[in-house]
């Protein structure tokens, strides 16, 4: 895994990064060669613009950490204790959600030497899913 820093400079932006083949070779299979070109003295590539976010979106796909671009944004001010276990159900989705709840509950109910808390907070995010969701 590659950081990646993309940057604006004009109509451009700069990509940077340690060498890394799989990032250049990402970058050469994302942006057609008419809207990249890369700068040895810099050690830099440039992107068009109207690319950039694609290839960052590629690049994130591909397990790289990108940043100055479509920074994901933080949830820090975030007070609902439940928010871990409501992400967990929107990953891995409707289909998945009764057997992640399940799981979830061998390892954190009190009587299996979990937290109460955290048992409180799954079943909250398992409740709030539509009751569809909720039956496997």
């Amino acid at each position: 895994m590659t950081a990646v820093r993309f940057g604006v400079h004009g109509a451009v932006y700069v990509v940077q990064f340690s060498y890394d083949p799989a990032v250049i070779d990402l970058i050469k299979a994302t942006v057609p060669h008419y809207a990249r070109s890369w700068h040895p003295t810099a050690k830099a590539w440039t992107v068009e613009a109207g690319w950039a976010r694609p290839l960052a979106a590629m690049l994130r796909r591909r397990g790289h950490v990108v940043a100055g671009i479509d920074d994901p944004t933080q949830h820090h001010h975030d007070t609902d204790p439940a928010t871990w276990a409501q992400l967990v159900f929107q990953r891995v989705g409707p289909a998945r959600a009764p057997l992640a709840y399940r799981l979830l509950s061998r390892v954190c109910h009190p009587d299996h030497g979990g937290d109460h808390q955290l048992q409180v907070e799954l079943n909250r995010a398992f409740a709030e899913l539509p009751s569809k969701r909720r039956t496997a």
